[in-house]
């Protein structure tokens, strides 16, 4: 055996011969008792290496990992300070020059003058409450703090709620509402994000329709697909290609005024498009410049499959 081989040759041919059986036997047993070792040893130095070596690459993914995470994060945080610094700053400074021309000349302005400039301050208070409510959905969003709970939803009854929010806006620009909604589509989705949504699509519409302009509401259920979509088409100013291609960005800082110089973020469609998404939607837009635009949004339709789940 190699055990054997390698006493005789540690002991050499000459000495080797005139030993015993049983020093021979223990000479064996000792030399392949510390050859063993010495296999065993190098076996396990080897094995503790390949550990440290995984150990090493674990961490170093994990490194890899919270450095993408932390720059993710630091890229929303200085989004978020920029829409406070510059978005809120302008609806803000609005209302408090409003504010000082009301008091300082409310009694020389004539009573036409005082009315809009009065209506002026409600509609620039209105959407900086906009504002602030989007920028606390979309941090609660991007922190996780917002919780799924999905449930039947009534599409005719959640459209009805936000254009009742929207009223003012609505008849301020005497714009006419036309809907084409089967009462009986119901959706399987989160209700505090798809009021968001809604909210969101119907006031970016009003904001860039004309006066006396047009929002057509069209809800349609897809059989095959077991989705419903939901469009909001308006004949307003519409949106640039170049602007179309970023417009669910959450980097593009391009913000258009309104028609009646309404400010805008584009924040709210950045919460559209990650709410229907958080609900297993889709969100889509068409639009042609001075012609209007469209947005549909496709959403689960509500089953007894959706309710067992």
């Amino acid at each position: 055996t190699w055990a054997f081989s390698a006493t005789k040759a540690i002991l050499g041919g000459e000495s080797f011969r005139y030993l015993s059986g049983d020093t021979i036997r223990e000479m064996l047993i000792y030399t392949f008792a510390t050859l063993n070792l010495i296999v065993g040893s190098v076996g396990y130095l080897l094995m503790l290496k390949d550990l440290d070596e995984q150990q090493i690459r674990n961490k170093n993914e994990k490194i890899e990992s919270d450095n993408v995470m932390l720059k993710e994060l630091n890229s929303k945080k200085d989004k978020f300070f920029s829409i406070i610094a510059h978005d809120l700053k302008g609806p803000i400074g609005g209302l408090l020059n409003l504010g000082e021309i009301l008091h300082k000349k409310h009694d020389e302005l004539p009573a036409d003058k005082r009315e809009e400039l009065f209506r002026l301050l409600v509609a620039s208070t209105k959407e900086t409450s906009n504002l602030l409510e989007n920028l606390l959905q979309w941090s609660r969003s991007e922190t996780k703090q917002i919780e799924m709970s999905p449930r039947q939803l009534k599409i005719d009854t959640l459209v009805n709620k936000s254009l009742n929010l929207l009223r003012q806006h609505i008849e301020e620009k005497d714009i006419v509402i036309r809907k084409d909604i089967d009462e009986t589509i119901h959706v399987w989705a989160d209700q505090n994000m798809i009021d968001t949504v809604l909210r969101n699509l119907l006031s970016n519409a009003i904001k860039y329709v004309n006066k006396k302009g047009r929002i057509n509401i069209k809800c349609q259920l897809d059989i095959t697909s077991n989705q419903v979509s939901i469009s909001i088409n308006d004949n307003g100013i519409g949106i640039d290609q170049e602007v179309l291609t970023r417009l669910f960005n959450i980097d593009n800082n391009h913000s258009t005024k309104g028609t009646l110089n309404e400010p805008g973020t584009g924040l709210g469609l950045k919460i559209c498009k990650e709410f229907v998404h958080a609900n297993e939607g889709k969100i889509q837009v068409e639009s042609v410049v001075n012609k209007g635009s469209t947005f549909t949004i496709s959403l689960p339709a509500y089953s007894l499959e959706n309710r067992r789940n």
